[in-house]
């Protein structure tokens, strides 16, 4: 199962960072292509911004930045996560804990939809898994609180989008 779930990461971060053409799947390569192209987008966000990487589109060189209220905002600071993970340098550490930092309020507002999950998961749930920061922890049992708030047991899950439930 670990080994499954290593090998789930290493295609997140290669879909979402993107990738080159490989006939052959060679995790540590990829990954190390990942690590550059993060450190090159690293360099794109200015220090002192709020805003998070999300794309860049079609026939564009420019990163669409996004707030951390965007559907995506928790990608970006997971894959930070998983960089630090792949290889222990704290400089992805320190990276991945500003970015997740950004999307502490979510953990305070009403949950609007089933995005909530991974934006915290994927950043605050990943930071907890591999410092076991308490305070981690605690943002993200208070945001499960807002997200249980959507739980329909007619069907027994979370409403996907509640504003779109018809009586």
């Amino acid at each position: 199962m670990k080994a499954f779930l290593k090998y789930l990461y290493c295609t997140l971060i290669i879909s979402l960072i993107g990738c080159r053409a490989n006939p052959v799947f060679n995790p540590s390569e990829n990954l190390d292509y990942c690590l550059a192209q993060a450190s090159k987008t690293l360099q794109t966000i200015p220090p002192e911004d709020s805003l998070l990487p999300r794309n860049i589109d079609r026939d564009k060189t420019e990163w669409h930045f996004v707030p951390g209220t965007d559907w995506t905002s928790g990608f970006w600071p997971g894959i930070l996560w998983l960089l630090y993970e792949y290889t222990g340098d704290e400089k992805w550490r320190m990276e991945a804990n500003r970015f997740t930092r950004l999307l502490t309020p979510l953990s305070a507002r009403p949950a609007h939809d089933h995005d909530l999950g991974f934006q915290m998961y994927c950043s605050f749930g990943n930071g907890y898994r591999l410092t076991q920061n308490p305070e981690y922890k605690a943002i993200l049992l208070r945001t499960a609180d807002t997200l249980a708030t959507l739980f329909n047991p007619r069907v027994g899950t979370i409403l996907s989008w509640p504003g779109h439930e018809k009586g």
